[in-house]
């Protein structure tokens, strides 16, 4: 498999969440984090503030191509990757799940296996047992503040609303 198979996968995916009901998370400028930043690591973010102007520089002042096409190239995605490192250094990320400790719970539903009186295989009770623990505990917690998954570098999060159970 290529890269551009890759690539594929991953986008038919990145949709299936969209369609999924799954939306974008846009991280915002928090100016407590920015500031602590600014007087905190002021030569990191010089750094990285210098390496965006100038790809930003670079994409303007091609000789080879016309002023408009320069313009263009400012919208181009190694621009668009070099800013998102830069926002993604200067914003909080989404809140998550702390995954250093255990007390996030998952399960995949609905749990689809074959089963038969003469074989009931011990990962399907297993997992059906995490999945009547998750749905009860759910029941006893209520609705959550925010759901959130990170795909792809990116962040999504499923509307509360939209969540029954």
């Amino acid at each position: 498999m290529g890269y551009g198979d890759f690539n594929q996968n991953n986008n038919s995916q990145s949709k299936g969440l969209l369609a999924a009901g799954w939306r974008p998370l846009n991280r915002d400028l928090d100016v407590s984090f920015f500031a602590n930043i600014v007087v905190n690591d002021t030569w990191n973010l010089a750094k990285r503030s210098a390496d965006f102007f100038s790809d930003v520089a670079d994409a303007l002042s091609r000789k080879q191509y016309s002023w408009w096409a320069n313009i263009l190239n400012v919208f181009s995605d190694s621009i668009q990757y070099e800013f998102n490192e830069l926002w993604n250094y200067i914003t909080p990320d989404p809140a998550s799940p702390d995954r250093r400790h255990k007390d996030v719970l998952v399960a995949q539903t609905p749990i689809v296996q074959l089963v038969s009186r003469d074989s009931i295989p011990i990962e399907y009770v297993l997992n059906r047992l995490e999945e009547i623990t998750v749905k009860n505990i759910l029941k006893i917690l209520g609705k959550p503040d925010l759901i959130t998954q990170y795909y792809w570098e990116r962040y999504f999060y499923y509307p509360v609303d939209r969540f029954t159970s």
